[in-house]
This record gives structure tokens, sequence and C-alpha cells, in this order.
């Protein structure tokens, strides 16, 4: 893969998982699923905190699985695990600072986030 494909793509409207974004670990197919769920959640009910906390507390725990899955391969780089967690760390700085009522701009932005990194940044797993 290594950038050999498109670097901007398309974001699904409704904002559905779907097979395009397969890495074909299953269970992170799922949790990604779970992401996207989550953030359609709160893109149709921008007033509900709760909504947003359960964002936060997916996307933690995906990444921290997902790192874990990640750096403790022996087929992965170090250089690549370091930068996937930094890519991790700097949309998880501003995700911290969602908060009810969200700014539709703020949601579309970590959709777009998702889609992005998922295709451009996981895809080096598969």
């Amino acid at each position: 893969y290594k950038y050999q494909l498109p670097t901007s793509h398309k974001v699904p409207e409704p904002y559905v998982w779907s097979e395009q974004f397969a890495v074909f670990y299953k269970y992170l197919d799922d949790e990604h699923v779970v992401l996207f769920d989550a953030l359609r959640a709160v893109e149709e009910d921008l007033m509900s905190q709760d909504k947003v906390e359960t964002l936060k507390n997916v996307m933690r725990d995906h990444f921290i699985h997902e790192e874990k899955h990640v750096c403790e391969s022996k087929e992965i780089s170090w250089e690549y695990c370091k930068d996937h967690k930094r890519k991790h760390v700097l949309f998880s700085e501003r995700l911290a600072k969602m908060d009810a009522p969200v700014d539709m701009s703020e949601i579309k932005w970590a959709q777009d986030w998702l889609a992005q990194h998922i295709m451009n940044t996981d895809f080096g797993y598969r």
C-alpha cells in the first residue's frame, strides 16, 4: 500500500462503516464500526453530552487496543508505530475539547479524520 493509492477519500454520507474501510482484522473492523456509530450518534444529537462522552470513551479504548496490536507486531516498524500513536494523540487532544452542544463542523472534522486515518494509516498494517 504505502501511499500508492489516493490519500484523500470520500467520507460516507450517512456516516456508516462499509467494507471499503476493512483492515481485515475482524476485531479492529468491529471496533471501527462502533467508532462510526458513535460519531454518527453525536452528529444526530449535537446536544447530548452523554453521546459525546461515549464517543470519547470508545475512541480512547480503540486507540489503546489498536496501538497494542500495531506496536507489538514484529512485522511493523517502530517508526510506523510511533507515527501511528502520534496521529492518535493529536486527534485525541482535539476530541477532548469537544462538549455538547457540539458544533457540526467539529463532528464533520472528526468523521473526516477517522475515514482518512483508516484508509491512509490503518491500511498500512493490512
